[in-house]
């Protein structure tokens, strides 16, 4: 049987941030970033926040997927400071509507609800692309409470959650007496009716709603010729960084959420990245 670990590597020593524009961004003069701050805009209005603290130490021009672009480059202090933050509400699914969508789009969290009948939510594995699995062992209660919140805030009549495992079913099995509009299914189904989510999507979701903040935090699925491993990293480090800590070298492949796959990468390993593949 193949070997499955888990990782947790919460101390890279850079984080490269992609900008496209001096002039949207916020930065100070001493280079000083806090942990979950603001730096300013893309020109798509896309958020750029900073998931360590530390300093802007220069810029670098790196690859994300098949593009080159323009980063800055954090060095971490490893001390993951933050400035004051608005926290959010205790009981969340107070927000309205409106006040729920300009959060998402503060914090970058795709879905548009209008004309939209239900939500699809994926936490099938797949070819030992394990993430999902150790977010539903952390988060089962955080990821229904999180689905039927998004119900209520925008009138969702059902949620489907496609589920493969048995060990991810009978988790959110524990809670799902509590929440009769979600439903499981064995597949994901998506149409114009629908808003999709995986798991990771629903747990920056909880932290935006919850803590009204950025979620620093990224899991990726590597797997190499003896192993799986899953890891809890930060977002927006260098493949190279992250498979020096693992002790792994080889050719490195890697998959996205919309399942493109690209050869021979070294490049930051984005929010759009969920597996890496080591040969």
């Amino acid at each position: 049987m193949e070997k499955e670990r888990f990782e947790v590597f919460n101390t890279p020593s850079y984080i490269y941030l992609m900008y496209d524009s001096i002039d949207k961004l916020t930065l100070r003069k001493s280079g000083t970033v806090y942990n979950l701050e603001n730096l300013g805009l893309m020109s798509n209005n896309y958020n750029i926040y900073s998931p360590v603290s530390g300093k802007i130490i220069g810029t670098k021009k790196v690859k994300n997927l098949n593009n080159e672009v323009n980063t800055l480059v954090v060095e971490n202090d490893y001390k993951d400071k933050c400035s004051k933050i608005k926290t959010g509400k205790y009981v969340y699914d107070y927000y309205k509507r409106k006040e729920t969508n300009e959060l998402f789009d503060t914090f970058n969290i795709s879905g548009k609800y209008n004309g939209k009948k239900f939500l699809m939510i994926d936490l099938t594995i797949k070819n030992n692309y394990l993430e999902n699995k150790y977010i539903v062992k952390k988060y089962n209660y955080e990821i229904l409470e999180t689905i039927d919140t998004i119900q209520k805030i925008f009138s969702i009549d059902t949620a489907y959650i496609a589920v493969n495992n048995q060990i991810i079913q009978n988790l959110l099995e524990e809670y799902s007496g509590i929440y009769p509009n979600i439903k499981f299914v064995s597949r994901v189904i998506n149409n114009e009716y629908s808003v999709s989510y995986n798991g990771y999507d629903i747990i920056k979701i909880y932290n935006v709603l919850k803590f009204n903040r950025y979620y620093n935090t990224k899991y990726f699925t590597v797997v190499s010729k003896k192993e799986t491993i899953v890891v809890k990293t930060k977002p927006n480090i260098l493949v190279s960084e992250l498979l020096m800590f693992l002790n792994l070298e080889g050719n490195i492949n890697i998959i996205t959420y919309s399942n493109e796959k690209m050869n021979n990468y070294d490049g930051i390993l984005s929010e759009s990245i969920k597996t890496i593949v080591v040969n």
